[in-house]
């Protein structure tokens, strides 16, 4: 009788103990699921609280007329100051942020030549500084809707300063694309060497009695139209934005 119940109480206690280790187990890997919920919930939260942080510093505002191209309007508000863009139109409402970056895409007959750009800042004693620059790129039609660039010729200015109007009306300048071509002239015979060494429907062996840049089948245009814009409060903190407008295709 008493080697059974020392026999029952040895079982009783390794059942015991296995039950405490399986309790133990479940609790652990409960934790572990509320912690990693957790975590998740941290993560979302952010990536929320991120979007809403951008949707919050940029806001659009659109004004098209139907009756005249130079009343449209784009108007970006920086969070310190709106910039205006007259006469101009962009391609879509989505526009590309990243950092202190932003992507336009210009609408096809829309450009940033001669456009009045206008600064609104939420601070008057706050300064501000302009400046452009323009990439230029030669493409080359080798064949039916298929293009290539002149690596060799696709060229970003340096930034120049544009002039101020009561602080904060700034003109950008022309292209003066008849200059810039006549530049391209002078490497017409290195353009045309390049331009044979494509292949393509369009590239013949008649490219090679070319004997001017217009006999060959390029197109010099402006293709990126860089602004950048420098905010200096009272204190004399910096702050610094840069606008990239994609040009439509032939402007």
């Amino acid at each position: 009788m008493k080697k059974t119940i020392l026999i029952f109480i040895i079982l009783f206690s390794i059942l015991s103990c296995k039950k405490t280790a399986v309790e133990k187990k479940i609790s652990t890997i409960v934790e572990k699921e509320s912690e990693t919920k957790k975590i998740t919930e941290s993560i979302e939260s952010e990536i929320i609280v991120d979007k809403q942080k951008i949707d919050d510093e940029l806001k659009f505002d659109r004004k098209v007329s139907e009756d005249d191209d130079d009343l449209n309007i784009l108007t970006i508000d920086f969070k310190n100051y709106k910039l205006a863009i007259n006469g101009y139109t962009s391609y879509d409402t989505k526009f590309e942020i990243k950092n202190d970056t932003l992507n336009i895409n210009e609408s096809l007959g829309f450009n940033l030549e001669e456009r009045l750009l206008e600064i609104i800042p939420n601070n008057k004693s706050d300064v501000f500084e302009v400046y452009i620059a323009n990439e230029q790129n030669l493409t080359v039609y080798i064949g039916e809707k298929q293009f290539q660039e002149l690596k060799g010729w696709k060229k970003i200015e340096q930034y120049k300063k544009l002039n101020d109007s009561l602080d904060i009306y700034y003109k950008t300048p022309s292209y003066n694309r008849q200059s810039k071509e006549k530049k391209i002239h002078l490497d017409f015979e290195k353009i045309k060497t390049e331009v044979l060494k494509m292949k393509g429907e369009y590239i013949t062996e008649k490219l090679s009695q070319a004997e001017s840049y217009n006999e060959l089948p390029i197109e010099f245009w402006i293709s990126r139209v860089f602004i950048k814009i420098i905010r200096t409060d009272i204190d004399g903190n910096k702050e610094e934005k840069i606008l990239i407008n994609n040009s439509s295709w032939g402007c």
